[in-house]
């Protein structure tokens, strides 16, 4: 379902339009302008805008979109982009960019804005082969002629983007990723990270009710006791679900650009388990309480209950 575009937005896609000598449908075409063009043109139709924050949570490359859907179910403001939802969503696009850039600024001070990038292109285990990616400065670009890799690094450049429009605007960010990812040693991802003071916890989520053991490392930009009370959970934690539900991890594998679990093909992104999705915006809530919460941005029905 088509999401309507916040006015600013419009007017913004509008003006790109006529510039640029674009048809409408352009504005939704992923690597139309180069990614130093598309940041160049959303931070110059984006520098006046000025919308009244109001959401606490705020999902990035959020697939279904489950933090946000448990965050809605205590009534409080909360929601998730993603190109899987709408093709206008894709952060690679015009009108994409312009959305995501309008979004963050929805959010409110003290609030989060949860990041889970496409991975498969920075996977460690597959990059050097199928990408010519390596951890080091001058290999960390992969091979840029490749679509997906390219894909990747521009994704990687706007996050960063993203990333340090939430800290000026005073708005917590976590950025997830499987572990060891090679996204974290991008240039820009790290330089970002490193001023932010960023604080890094691994997560595996089969402790949490996943199907594989699925290692995640999230790197977050909250006080460090959030996420190592919260979302610490080891291989250990993970393998005694197993053992106690009497069940072993299922084993990933890629078949044809897509990742088989046990019987089943999936995306390469697969769903956070329903706990997981739970903690992240318990702890996004937690946060919030915690440095100071304005009521005014609970929905409508419990604003004055």
């Amino acid at each position: 379902m088509k999401r309507s575009l916040p006015p600013e937005v419009q007017n913004a896609c509008a003006a790109l339009q006529q510039k640029l000598c674009i048809r409408e449908e352009e504005l939704e075409t992923p690597g139309l302008l180069s990614v130093d063009a598309l940041l160049q043109c959303v931070v110059q139709c984006s520098a006046s805008w000025q919308p009244k924050p109001y959401l606490n949570l705020l999902l990035l490359y959020g697939g279904q979109g489950g933090a946000a859907k448990k965050m809605q179910e205590w009534r409080v403001h909360a929601d998730s982009l993603d190109m899987i939802n709408d093709p206008s969503e894709d952060i690679l696009c015009i009108k994409g960019c312009l959305l995501t850039t309008y979004m963050v600024k929805c959010v409110v001070r003290y609030g989060t804005v949860w990041m889970s990038p496409a991975c498969r292109s920075w996977l460690c285990y597959m990059s050097r082969s199928t990408y010519g990616r390596t951890s080091d400065e001058a290999g960390i670009w992969g091979n840029d002629y490749m679509n997906e890799c390219k894909q990747g690094n521009d994704c990687a450049l706007i996050t960063a983007y993203l990333m340090f429009l939430c800290s000026t605007q005073v708005v917590f960010y976590a950025l997830e990723q499987p572990m060891n990812s090679l996204l974290f040693k991008f240039p820009c991802i790290a330089q970002v990270l490193q001023g932010d003071r960023a604080h890094r916890v691994v997560c595996h989520a089969g402790a949490l009710g996943a199907s594989t053991v699925k290692a995640l490392e999230i790197h977050y930009t909250w006080p460090e006791k959030y996420g190592l009370e919260r979302l610490a959970f080891s291989r250990k934690d993970a393998w005694n679900v197993f053992e106690s539900n009497g069940t072993t991890p299922k084993q990933l594998a890629e078949i044809k650009g897509k990742w088989k679990c046990g019987n089943k093909l999936m995306p390469a992104s697969a769903e956070y388990p329903p706990a997981l999705c739970e903690i992240i915006a318990d702890v996004a809530f937690k946060v919030l309480l915690d440095f100071g919460f304005a009521w005014e941005v609970c929905m409508d029905d419990v604003h004055g209950s």
